[in-house]
């Protein structure tokens, strides 16, 4: 955990070995945890989920982390961007867990807002793709897939451009 906190790039793998090498479950469910915070702080919202989603399978109800860590599930869809998926997600751990903290049941409030606004407009979804297409490029994923959701974007976003000129104009 203090490598992670001091930002040390060995930080998963030495996570990962105690993971691998404990038999206690209280020590798996903290550092499940505190890896798929890692895989978040380091822009990995896919390794975050499939942490998460381990997490829940094994760990829930083993340790007072449960409640952060449905917190950051649905932060992690939301960063994917998955924004249908995260928001019925930051409902239930709003639901579900009336005593976590403070600052997480306000950022869920928040991030609540914030993905119903975001959902009526085209520049979010047009700017969610692109972001998602961002994080593939970074991982080197430069297939096909790729290049037609880059191709996609461009295409709408011209679209939108001349959408605007052409109000600007009658304006």
């Amino acid at each position: 955990v203090k490598l992670h906190e001091a930002n040390d790039p060995e930080a998963p793998v030495a996570l990962t070995k105690v993971l691998a090498e404990t038999k206690a479950p209280l020590l798996a469910a903290h550092v499940r945890y505190h890896l798929a915070r890692l895989f978040l702080d380091s822009d990995d919202p896919e390794l975050a989920i499939k942490t998460l989603n381990e997490y829940l399978e094994h760990d829930i109800n083993r340790s007072p982390l449960d409640a952060e860590a449905a917190f950051f599930y649905a932060q992690a869809l939301a960063d994917i961007p998955m924004p249908e998926e995260a928001l019925p997600r930051f409902r239930a751990f709003l639901q579900w867990f009336p005593e976590a903290s403070e600052r997480f049941r306000s950022a869920a409030h928040q991030r609540i807002g914030e993905i119903e606004r975001q959902q009526e407009s085209r520049l979010h979804d047009l700017a969610n793709g692109m972001l998602k297409t961002k994080r593939d490029l970074q991982k080197k994923r430069t297939g096909k897939p790729t290049q037609l959701d880059q191709e996609k974007y461009l295409t709408e976003l011209q679209k939108l451009i001349e959408e605007f000129e052409e109000k600007e104009s009658q304006s």
